[in-house]
Order: C-alpha cells, then structure tokens, then sequence
C-alpha cells in the first residue's frame, strides 16, 4: 500500500468516526460531542490540503467515489441535526409566545 492509499484510509476512518459520532448526538451530549466533531473535521480538512499540495488532482480522482458518499452522508446528518434542532427552536418560540399571551391577558382581566 503506497503513501496515498494509506492516507486516503486515515480519512475513510475520520469519515466513519464522524459519522458514527453524529449518529449519537443527543440534547443531553451535544457539547462535548460536537467538540470532538469539530476537531476530526478540521484534521479531516488539514489532511485534505495535505494531499491536494503533496499529489496530483488525477491521483486523487481515483478515491473520489470512496470519499464522496460517506462526506455527502456526513453532510446529511448535520442537516438533520441542524433541522430537528430548528424545529425544536420554533416549538419553543411558540410556547413561550403563547405563556406571554396568557399573561397579558391574566393582567388585562384583573
């Protein structure tokens, strides 16, 4: 296995890990895990600059379909997260409009 196979396997590994990482993020969790995820993307993106300065584009276009899915499927959980978490956003904003509500009028009738 030559340097860029095993490069390109460090990387489908940060990819797994990542992955695996989002699919556990809970409320409870979020903080400490999206640290962790944080970190393994940035040294996802450092080895990525590695290797576009250290081979050729053509060399590199031979792992593109090994990478491309698991990133897109990364991509797609963030999206998930960001949604679910929006929507609970929205939830709440509706909540604490109506309690606001609800005061106005307790005061109105008093």
């Amino acid at each position: 296995m030559n340097d860029l196979e095993s490069e390109v396997k460090k990387i489908q590994l940060l990819l797994k890990t990542i992955s695996s990482d989002l699919d556990l993020i809970t409320q409870i969790n979020f903080s400490e895990k999206i640290d962790g995820i944080v970190k393994n993307i940035n040294l996802l993106k450092s080895k990525r600059q590695l290797l576009l300065s250290k081979y050729e584009k053509d060399e590199l276009l031979k792992f593109d379909k090994e990478l491309y899915l698991p990133a897109k499927q990364i991509q797609k959980k963030f999206d998930n997260i960001v949604e679910e978490y929006n929507t609970q956003i929205v939830e709440i904003s509706r909540k604490l409009l109506q309690i606001g509500n609800k005061k106005k009028l307790a005061n109105y009738i008093r």
